[in-house]
């Protein structure tokens, strides 16, 4: 993605601003990244991300169906909680054994 080495505002053309979002969405769907993080690496504004981040869950809601995206954004998120879980087990019977 070719953006400004520096931070930096709007506006921005259609061609950035659809680079832009197939990264924020790469970031954030796949590579899950938070908006700060994302935001640091394509040095924009953290509002510029939200309101990206905003627009592919628009996006994928009008694709999918809202009760079939709200499904598969629940899944996603108990599988989160899940590897968060057995990471705390995991650090907590480190701690125990030594």
């Amino acid at each position: 993605m070719a953006l400004a080495q520096e931070k930096r505002g709007g506006p921005y053309t259609k061609r950035e601003q659809e680079e832009r979002r197939l990264e924020v969405y790469h970031l954030h769907f796949e590579e899950k990244l938070t908006a700060v993080a994302i935001a640091n690496i394509l040095k924009v504004n953290q509002n510029t991300v939200n309101e990206d981040i905003k627009f592919c869950r628009e996006q994928l809601s009008n694709e999918f169906g809202r009760k079939e995206l709200d499904s598969r954004m629940k899944k996603q998120q108990a599988g989160m909680e899940e590897r968060n879980t057995y990471d705390i087990k995991k650090i907590a019977s480190m701690n125990m054994t030594y």
